[in-house]
């Protein structure tokens, strides 16, 4: 989350919403442990915080900011919509060749999968674990077909 003021923030909450909640429904979820991430001082920067929500999905965000003074900022919404999914990374990832074409239209690859399990599935404070599974190779014919 990105912010701005003309004194030092001390206290920043998010609130998530699905998206296809009316407006005043119940929220899905908060978070308040922020630290800043970038920026020189709490005036202004960028500022991160762990995010627990049952459902994967995409939400509308709201927050309300404190700032050194006492004034508050309540229930900005936000313009971005947050996207709580599970991500997969592959890392040290080779393919050959490096960027397919219609001339070279079947590629191979290899790396390490890296399978993330749900952020939902794991309880609040425990690691979410991953499963490591070794990929010695994989091919990838293009077609003209998208399947």
């Amino acid at each position: 989350m990105t912010a701005h003021s003309d004194r030092p923030l001390t206290h920043i909450t998010a609130h998530f919403y699905p998206l296809d909640a009316s407006a005043g429904g119940p929220e899905a979820g908060a978070a308040e442990d922020f630290t800043q991430y970038t920026g020189q001082d709490a005036t202004s920067g960028v500022w991160r915080a762990p995010i627990h929500l049952a459902d994967l999905g995409d939400y509308r965000v709201t927050v309300d900011l404190e700032d050194a003074s006492g004034a508050t900022v309540t229930g900005a919404l936000s313009p971005h919509t947050l996207r709580y999914q599970t991500l997969v990374r592959i890392p040290e990832l080779t393919a050959t060749p490096a960027v397919p074409d219609y001339l070279h239209q079947q590629a191979y690859g290899s790396g390490r999968a890296v399978v993330a399990l749900s952020p939902r599935r794991a309880s609040f404070g425990q690691k979410i674990r991953a499963l490591r599974e070794a990929v010695p190779s994989v091919t990838v014919t293009a077609s003209g077909s998208t399947s």
